[in-house]
């Protein structure tokens, strides 16, 4: 009919649903700045862009520049989006399940029901010393298993070291014993010049952040390279060791400040994972955290993660990595996914040699 408007296809309202402009209130913006832009009855980001001059006069530079890169991060998430079908998501969820990273330890594989599966945030939480370190250079190294063997048969990894805890040196071991008991298994690989050592290591991409002004930054990097360059090589496993120590750099005055950073942080994650499809795997400490027991009036330690409840639900998979006399144990305490039937008062033994890590004997 003559005047009548065309009803657009679905495809076409998802492209136009992507212009259309966003409010300001869906960024995790800092208090100070989302009270600023209030008072200025700014509430869009069209609405800033078209007053940026006006802005300039009563917003500082950081936080014109924070409120700029939450905008380009929020519409890097939005043009991120693609359409799937049920069927593409489940090929997708066996495919990652089949050929998961393996700790080289069954005990503790079984618990996550088949190892660390890409696509999943694990975090491995306990005391200095538990193992926290070599469990990330074991996964490394396994990542690198190839297909033949069920492994990822990864092309690259990535190591975000915040507290100078990656030695070269003890990884190359890991790696070696890794090698050589893949070739034990299967002894075509003895012929395969890519599989060996030397040229694994050259596929490892290594940071150093000691603040947490470093780390964000590092994250922005690579969230911008895999986003402005599809076709780049992409992690099967990213591992930050540790999350508390950029977050310990900073003295928050308040809670809420605290918690702006956590979830910028956790943003940040979101976006990687989701440009990558990788294992994410992060190391996290232990703190203190007192309990009043009004019943007798005394106060009770707990040991929990740091970084608190409100970073909890964040991490698809949380871990306890613990030592006592009966040895190395691996506790999963918080699994969202039905991955594996937890029982949670069974723990997983397990041991670190010079191989890596591996089973009781």
């Amino acid at each position: 009919m003559d005047g009548a408007t065309e009803e657009p296809h679905p495809d076409k309202m998802f492209e136009i649903s992507k212009r259309v402009d966003f409010q300001l209130e869906l960024l995790h913006l800092n208090p100070e700045t989302r009270t600023a832009l209030s008072h200025l009855k700014v509430r869009s980001s069209q609405e800033f862009s078209s007053k940026i001059d006006d802005m300039r006069k009563v917003l500082s530079e950081d936080q014109i520049r924070e409120v700029e890169s939450k905008c380009k991060q929020f519409k890097r998430c939005v043009h991120g989006v693609k359409k799937q079908s049920g069927y593409q998501l489940l090929k997708q969820t066996e495919e990652r399940k089949k050929f998961c990273v393996r700790s080289f330890s069954k005990s503790i594989d079984n618990q996550l029901g088949c190892g660390f599966r890409q696509g999943l945030i694990y975090e491995l939480v306990g005391a200095p010393g538990c193992g926290k370190t070599q469990m990330c250079m074991q996964l490394m190294a396994s990542a690198f298993v190839p297909k033949s063997l069920l492994g990822p048969e990864a092309e690259s990894v990535i190591f975000i070291d915040t507290e100078c805890s990656f030695f070269p040196d003890r990884f190359r071991e890991i790696l070696e014993e890794t090698v050589e008991h893949c070739c034990n298994l299967n002894p075509a690989l003895n012929d395969d010049q890519d599989f060996v050592s030397n040229q694994i290591f050259q596929k490892i991409k290594a940071f150093r952040c000691l603040s947490l002004e470093e780390l964000t930054a590092c994250l922005d990097q690579l969230i911008s390279n895999y986003h402005q360059d599809p076709s780049l090589t992409k992690p099967k496993i990213v591992v930050i060791d540790s999350i508390a120590a950029p977050f310990r750099t900073i003295d928050f005055d308040t809670n809420q400040k605290r918690q702006t950073a956590i979830a910028n942080f956790s943003s940040q994650l979101l976006q990687l994972r989701k440009l990558t499809e990788a294992c994410i795997v992060l190391t996290n400490h232990v703190t203190t955290k007192l309990i009043d027991q009004s019943e007798n009036g005394k106060t009770e330690g707990l040991f929990v993660p740091y970084l608190g409840d409100f970073w909890g639900t964040v991490p698809n998979v949380r871990a306890l990595l613990s030592e006592d006399e009966d040895g190395r144990k691996f506790t999963v305490f918080k699994q969202i996914l039905s991955l594996a039937a937890v029982d949670r008062n069974r723990s997983a033994p397990f041991e670190i040699s010079r191989s890596g890590i591996r089973d009781l004997r």
